[in-house]
């Protein structure tokens, strides 16, 4: 787990890619990462356009070799209580986020 300060340093104005179950969901130049009150705000450049792109803070942010992991998975937020981890799974799921229980890989990439 790292913390969040320097977390996208290293990341900053490269080719990144967003991967949701090694699908590439964004891909562009990754100029600015904003936290704000509970969410990460992605200022990234895409076709010459720069968007803003929001993520939830994670419930665990992981160093890849590349990259990030941003952990979503129900199980790393009830790390050590199994019961607990039963229970978010008993919630009613009307709306779910596309990122319940998923891992967002965010890599830097070659090119786009």
């Amino acid at each position: 787990m790292i913390y969040t300060d320097s977390a996208f340093d290293n990341l900053l104005q490269r080719n990144v890619a967003f991967y949701l179950d090694d699908k590439v969901i964004k891909k562009g130049k990754l100029v600015l990462v904003i936290k704000k009150d509970y969410y990460f705000i992605f200022n990234i450049y895409i076709d010459n356009i720069l968007r803003k792109i929001e993520y939830p803070y994670p419930f665990i942010l992981d160093n890849i070799k590349n990259g990030l992991l941003l952990n979503y998975h129900l199980t790393s937020l009830s790390i050590g209580c199994d019961e607990l981890y039963y229970r978010y799974l008993s919630l009613n799921k009307i709306s779910n986020s596309k990122l319940y229980d998923k891992i967002v890989r965010l890599e830097f990439i070659d090119s786009l």
